[in-house]
């Protein structure tokens, strides 16, 4: 079922907030993160978990993107 971006990345949130910071490091290293000038393992937890939801998003099929609601 199509999910916007918000609804893709607290559904995504509440699933990897379960694992612990190691566990997540090797999955944004799988999904071919490099961290940049600092390794993931010195990033807070919360900042692995956006970046592993963010890149998953990016790679989602367009079918399973629903558009955002407009703002009232």
């Amino acid at each position: 079922m199509p999910e916007t971006e918000m609804q893709h990345w607290r559904r995504r949130g509440r699933e990897l907030n379960k694992l612990t910071k190691t566990r997540l490091c090797a999955l944004y290293r799988d999904l071919g993160g490099l961290g940049g000038i600092h390794p993931p393992e010195e990033w807070r937890k919360d900042e692995i978990i956006t970046s592993i939801t963010e890149m998953e998003w990016n790679r989602l099929p367009e079918e399973q993107k629903a558009p955002e609601a407009a703002a009232s």
